[in-house]
Parts: C-alpha cells; structure tokens; sequence
C-alpha cells in the first residue's frame, strides 16, 4: 500500500481539494486520506465546491479518465456540476 506524501497532500488539501481528488492525485484510497486528516487535526472540504480546483488539474483529470463523468467522480462533484464550472472557466470541452 502506497504511503501518503504529506507535503504533496497537504498542498492540495490546502487548495481546499476534497479527499477523494487527493486521493486519486496520490494514487491512494480515499480511507487512506480520511486517516491522514483525522491524524493530523484537518477537517474535511465541502465535496461540490470547486474553488480549488485550476484549470490544469481539470485538464489533468479529463486526460487520466478519459471519460468526463469519471474525472467528475475523481474530482468529487457531480458531472453537471463539473460542466458549469468548465464553462464558466471558458474551458473547451
């Protein structure tokens, strides 16, 4: 089972990303995360707000998945959600 890198994973937690794209940045199960938050005192994001999310890690996600309604799932929002904010980034489909 791979180890959390915490510098890696405290970043983007600090981006406001939800377990579950931490998860799949680190290639390591969304439990894995929850246990590192609940060690190191850190409460968990609101899984549909995408503030924290750029437009390279969009792209990133879309071209790992290869499917958009599983980068949505990755990313932790549902996939209308997802497509809201691509548009609204101007972001080609």
């Amino acid at each position: 089972m791979p180890r959390i890198d915490h510098e890696k994973a405290l970043d983007l937690y600090e981006r406001g990303a939800p377990d579950r794209y931490i998860a799949h940045r680190l290639g390591v199960t969304k439990l894995a995360v929850f246990n590192w938050r609940k060690r190191n005192d850190l409460p968990a994001h609101p899984r549909n707000k995408l503030h924290w999310l750029t437009p390279d890690m969009y792209r990133q996600s879309i071209r790992h998945f290869r499917l958009y309604n599983r980068a949505a799932e990755a990313i932790g929002v549902h996939p209308v959600t997802l497509r809201k904010w691509r548009k609204e980034q101007g972001l080609a489909a």
